[in-house]
């Protein structure tokens, strides 16, 4: 009797096991990863938004130290800049000499003192950044307080920074009150202190359960510092269905390792019943064809798990075509580098021999270009010829602005591709001014006598991503040398079309996305934060070399190839997404 019922036993085990394993160990597992995941993307939208927000506040600052700085008319320029400023994201407000505030003196009246300040009105969603300084060391006998802002919308400021596909809703709050929502949630007033969670009398990030329009909801709560008093909470919302769904959910190598082993099962039940055939039982014509059919089922199951699950006999030509594609990506890369710094050097040769060119430009890819600040009144032609030569050297590398910076960090020339130039920004906080000052640079292709820096920023002038090539320039100098400078686009970075399954990101050495494949990532994730297998990429980053692994990210499982850009302190990232390759293997 023991000896019929132990397979049963054994299988009952098996499956008491494996119900165990997946209810006490991998869903609670899951389900950490699940809310780690979405408190990270929560947390960038806090670091990014800070950052834009210094981003804000350092072109505000630019613009204050440009009028407190020129000459008088300049200041009724920088007005009519500010005026005419393109409100696409936000809106300039002119700049004001508040004399002397009393309200201002404890936080402002200092030497040199910047106070950064957001005020938002909950019922149109709009709010001003106002930067406001003491300018007491330029009028020492009288006190002065200026003050410049601008005026924004949440949707046009904030929500960019909100990824689409993490969760399916979001809220801000602030003040007990929604001053923005994605749906119409109906929640009309929420205390801070019931909405966080509070352990030990302190505040902080947590999961709370929200039901509406019937519909069941988890919600993540984040606090936010924006502003220098201003605190909101940014909750992002997953219904109950995808959360459960996304708990429960089972990688698919695992799920298909499971089916193969209840269909291996279920195929051996007529050996199993021969197992268990004791010395009394009859041995049937059925039996006899039922353990026939079986041996051939599962002589031809065990050949397709073996075919499916020998990966260490049998070469991955996937690592073939993740190579070629980091290969062209490096390549491509390197290659229009090359040409925005040919393109960087013949401009700034352009200039340094032609006397008439130095000074500011508009429309410089066009064939309409002019000479002179458009807020200076000045529109001087350009003679045909030079036109041509202009366009033939900013077109193809498709720059956004050429520009000449000297010792004190003030843009001095400014060529660009719109129909109106930037008032001069002090560049002197910028990287790429300052690594070619110190001598710390890269050299182009490996070679000494072409230095120069890489940088990717979100512009001060027109707010949006950009790449900076910098060198130094040939133009004459009493002092301090001057720096070139050109912000461009990477052609080959944008829209890129990828095979089904592959992304890629560039990094630099401490894991920084610097490009991604989806371009809102850029500056705004860091993989060694996002990936499962964090040591594994460190230990790529630190040594240089090229490796791969498997690891999680964004939920899901990838197959990475990471090595550096040759000459560069960058490295592309490639990923393959293995629900591709389940697929395919099938």
């Amino acid at each position: 009797m023991k000896k019929k019922q132990s397979p049963i036993f054994i299988t009952l085990g098996v499956v008491v096991l494996m119900l165990c394993y997946y209810f006490f160990i991998y869903l609670p597992a899951n389900e950490r990863d699940l809310r780690s995941q979405r408190f990270r993307v929560l947390e960038n939208i806090d670091i990014n938004l800070q950052s834009k927000i210094i981003n804000s506040a350092a072109l505000l600052e630019n613009l204050l130290k440009g009028y407190l700085k020129e000459r008088p008319v300049y200041k009724t320029q920088l007005n009519t800049y500010i005026q005419n400023f393109p409100q696409k994201d936000f809106e300039l407000l002119p700049i004001k000499n508040l004399g002397v505030n009393p309200s201002l003196k404890a936080n402002v009246l200092e030497v040199e003192k910047v106070e950064t300040t957001i005020a938002i009105d909950s019922n149109s969603q709009n709010f001003d950044l106002l930067l406001t300084k003491n300018i007491n060391n330029i009028l020492p006998k009288k006190d002065s307080v200026f003050r410049i802002g601008l005026r924004s919308t949440l949707q046009r400021f904030i929500i960019p920074l909100f990824p689409e596909t993490i969760f399916d809703e979001y809220i801000i709050f602030k003040d007990n009150n929604v001053v923005w929502e994605s749906f119409p949630s109906g929640i009309v007033n929420a205390q801070r202190d019931s909405i966080l969670i509070k352990d030990k009398g302190i505040l902080s990030s947590g999961v709370r359960d929200l039901s509406s329009r019937g519909v069941g909801y988890k919600m993540f709560l984040q606090p936010v510092k924006f502003g220098g008093r201003s605190n909101l909470i940014i909750a992002g919302l997953l219904t109950d269905e995808r959360y459960s769904q996304e708990k429960k959910q089972l990688q698919m190598h695992m799920l298909m390792l499971l089916t193969t082993l209840v269909i291996i099962i279920i195929v051996a039940f007529p050996w199993l019943k021969l197992y268990q055939m004791g010395s009394k039982d009859r041995l049937t014509i059925s039996d006899g064809i039922g353990s026939v059919v079986v041996a051939i089922l599962l002589s031809s199951l065990f050949f397709f798990v073996f075919f499916k699950y020998n990966v260490l006999l049998r070469p991955d030509h996937t690592d073939d075509a993740r190579q070629s594609l980091a290969n062209a990506i490096s390549s491509t890369l390197i290659k229009e580098i090359d040409t925005a710094y040919n393109a960087l050097a013949r401009l700034d040769t352009l200039i340094t021999k032609d006397n008439s060119l130095r000074l500011d430009i508009r429309e410089v890819q066009s064939q309409t270009a002019k000479k002179g600040n458009f807020y200076e009144n000045k529109s001087d032609s350009i003679p045909f010829k030079k036109k041509q030569r202009l366009n033939s050297i900013t077109i193809p590398v498709n720059t956004n602005e050429t520009f000449w910076i000297e010792g004190s960090g003030w843009e001095i020339y400014n060529w660009t591709s719109r129909a109106e130039n930037a008032p001069h920004n002090n560049l002197g906080t910028r990287a790429y001014f300052k690594r070619i000052n110190s001598g710390s640079t890269y050299q182009l292709n490996g070679n000494i006598l072409k230095p120069y820096f890489l940088e990717q920023i979100v512009s001060w002038t027109r707010g949006g991503f950009t790449t900076v090539i910098s060198r130094r320039s040939l133009l004459p100098k009493d002092k301090d040398s001057i720096v070139a400078a050109m912000s461009f686009n990477l052609k080959s970075l944008q829209n890129t079309v990828m095979t089904d399954g592959y992304q890629f990101a560039i990094v630099n050495k401490n894991g920084l996305v610097i490009y991604h494949t989806d371009p809102s990532k850029n500056l705004n994730e860091n993989l060694k934060k996002e990936f499962s297998e964090t040591n594994e990429l460190l230990s790529n980053l630190e040594s240089g070399s090229a490796k791969k692994f498997v690891t999680n990210y964004g939920g899901k499982r990838y197959k990475i190839l990471c090595q550096q850009v040759p000459n560069l302190p960058y490295f592309v990232v490639l990923f393959d997404n293995t629900i591709y390759k389940e697929t395919r293997d099938i």
